[in-house]
């Protein structure tokens, strides 16, 4: 289950919030700005649903930027009205808003909790954008952001090629020329990812799990999760959940291919160096024992030119 803090003043709101979300997570009312400070003081709180209109619209607008930046990966959901201010949607989503409730009489438990778990699946993917930022190739993380928004939609390669403005054919190119992966991997990790936030912080079975995000059961997701992670559902719970998921799928590396054949290019024109000196470094000077002529190396690899003729050999050669 996942932590929530209920701002909300009047006493039959804030009743008809906690009502829809107990037994889904844990709910601590607070009543007013301070009360919210303080129950959020440690972190451990995952989202919070915020009256948009205590005690003014201003001040709470001002207030929440204030909340947002002192806890960029809390999920925040604003319980505002809209329809007098409609542009206020805007200036709320500037300022770092993942989810809007609007008061309404017909307003029924499941769109109170559908609010609530999509501002959670937003604030883990500004976490995980934040976690690969600069690893990833920017269509990468876009399209990793939105599979995580959406994995318990089920999402199929045609969607998440829509999504982008795109073609499959088109979009797994490019995903394979800039990282190396395939659409379908994009999904498949995304689904992990949620699969380890809702395992760990919301509580739930594996089969649960496995049903909200379309698996057909519990062994298929406990399946991927170890063919893709090395671990079982149990293991992610109980190492917290995404962090271990997330260094499993994506172990620092260089990011793209390019890079990783240069410096694979690099290691083998050192190598090739060490071979080229290899007459004169095959016994110690003055001992006539085996050993390592280190300063003949150091000498070899010392000679830029050698270095750049022997890189560039090495280069072409992997293009032929």
């Amino acid at each position: 289950m996942a932590y929530l803090t209920i701002l909300q003043p009047d006493a039959r709101a804030a009743a008809r919030l906690s009502s829809a979300l107990r037994g889904v997570h844990d709910v601590v009312v607070c009543e007013d700005w301070p009360a919210l400070e303080r129950a959020t003081t440690d972190g451990a709180v995952d989202g919070c649903i915020v009256d948009g209109e205590y005690p003014d619209r201003e001040t709470a607008l001002r207030l929440l930027q204030g909340l947002r930046r002192r806890l960029p990966r809390l999920a925040i959901v604003a319980y505002v009205d809209l329809s007098r201010r409609p542009t206020d949607a805007f200036r709320l989503g500037v300022a770092g808003i993942h989810g809007i409730i609007v008061p309404d009489h017909a307003l029924r438990a499941s769109r109170i909790r559908e609010a609530v778990e999509q501002a959670l699946a937003a604030a883990l993917t500004s976490t995980v954008r934040a976690a690969l930022e600069g690893r990833l190739c920017p269509l990468h993380l876009d399209c990793l952001s939105w599979a995580i928004e959406h994995a318990t939609d089920a999402p199929r390669v045609g969607d998440l090629a829509a999504a982008m403005h795109s073609t499959p054919s088109s979009l797994g190119g490019k995903l394979r020329r800039a990282d190396g992966v395939t659409p379908r991997d994009v999904l498949l990790d995304a689904r992990l990812l949620r699969a380890a936030a809702m395992l760990a912080r919301e509580g739930r079975t594996v089969e649960a799990t496995a049903y909200r995000l379309g698996y057909s059961s519990g062994s298929a997701l406990a399946r991927a999760m170890r063919t893709r992670t090395g671990m079982s559902p149990s293991d992610v719970a109980a190492r917290g959940g995404v962090a271990p998921v997330l260094a499993a799928l994506f172990p620092r590396r260089s990011r793209r291919r390019g890079d990783t054949r240069l410096l694979k290019a690099s290691w083998q024109a050192v190598a090739l160096l060490l071979l080229v000196g290899a007459p004169s470094a095959c016994s110690v000077p003055g001992t006539g024992e085996p050993g390592i002529d280190r300063r003949a190396i150091d000498a070899a690899i010392g000679r830029a030119p050698l270095v750049r003729n022997v890189l560039d050999e090495v280069v072409r050669g992997m293009v032929r």
